[in-house]
């Protein structure tokens, strides 16, 4: 019941985190479902990975982690396209988001940045960490 409940958990944090980057309207030119995006996954990230490391999932339920496997490349795709555009490119993250502009810098995007690399590492990590325990919950013994 833990794994499913930390799977939830993940699943939210994860179509959240989508949802900040394509449901911005950048009204006034500030982006600040940018800031609401890692305050609400961050911490659902790590109860759900949490959970699932103390209850992990069998491998053949990962299968239902699918989507939300997606859903954290997809951030991290997002995150990493937001870094290059700001800091080689000099694109402001509402020209980003809306894909017109010109809007004028937000000024958070460095803080911005910041947060969503720390939490793409997280969703990361936590993908791979709790991938592996559940494997290794699961795998044959060898001592026979």
């Amino acid at each position: 019941m833990l794994g499913a409940v930390g799977a939830l958990l993940i699943y939210v944090a994860a179509f959240y985190a989508v949802l900040a980057t394509i449901a911005e309207t950048c009204t006034m030119g500030a982006a600040d479902s940018l800031v609401a995006g890692p305050i609400v996954s961050i911490p659902l990230y790590l109860v759900g990975f949490a959970l699932l490391v103390l209850r992990p999932l069998r491998p053949e339920f990962w299968l239902t982690m699918v989507l939300a496997v997606v859903a954290i490349a997809y951030q991290v795709y997002w995150t990493v396209r937001f870094a290059i555009a700001y800091s080689i490119y000099s694109i402001p993250v509402c020209d980003l988001i809306t894909g017109y502009g010109p809007f004028n810098f937000d000024g958070r995007e460095p803080e911005f940045i910041a947060t969503w690399l720390v939490m793409s590492a997280l969703a990361v990590a936590g993908v791979i960490w709790a991938g592996i325990r559940s494997y290794g919950r699961c795998r044959p013994s060898s001592d026979l």
